[in-house]
């Protein structure tokens, strides 16, 4: 009988172990109807102006990329983005700089090239500002 209880309370433990392990969370997002952060982070986005030193920035280094220290005038313009970038919070600056990567190539005309070489400077940013931020990605200008 005691070996019959211990079996029982044996296979119960094991039951309830995997009718635990079962269950799982899914998300879902659905890109034709944003989430609520997302539109907020459309808001800290045009508090931010847009990110607009950082699209300078980002088209001049993708631009002009040639390893020479940068200038006067470069140094300003990663100052006054890096300010921006700060005003945003941590979970929006991902957005912000996906959406600078997608309008500046438009604001020149470029081709993508340019784009790989726009993400990749994006990509530094939070680094080259002493920001911490997960490592973002930018995927393909045709599906932003």
């Amino acid at each position: 009988m005691a070996k019959l209880i211990i079996f029982a309370a044996i296979l119960t433990a094991f039951l309830l172990l995997v009718d635990a392990s079962i269950h799982s969370t899914t998300v879902i997002i659905d890109e034709e109807n944003p989430s609520r952060s997302e539109e907020d982070c459309r808001d800290e986005l045009i508090r931010a102006q847009d990110l607009k030193h950082c699209q300078e920035y980002i088209m001049q280094e993708a631009s002009s990329r040639d390893g020479l220290d940068i200038n006067r005038s470069e140094e300003e313009r990663l100052d006054r983005c890096c300010d921006q970038l700060r005003q945003m919070r941590s979970t929006c600056r991902c957005y912000g700089l996906r959406k600078a990567v997608k309008s500046a190539p438009k604001q020149r005309g470029v081709g993508r090239m340019d784009f790989d070489e726009a993400a990749s400077v994006a990509s530094s940013l939070p680094g080259d500002c002493g920001i911490e931020l997960d490592s973002c990605e930018f995927g393909s200008p045709y599906r932003m």
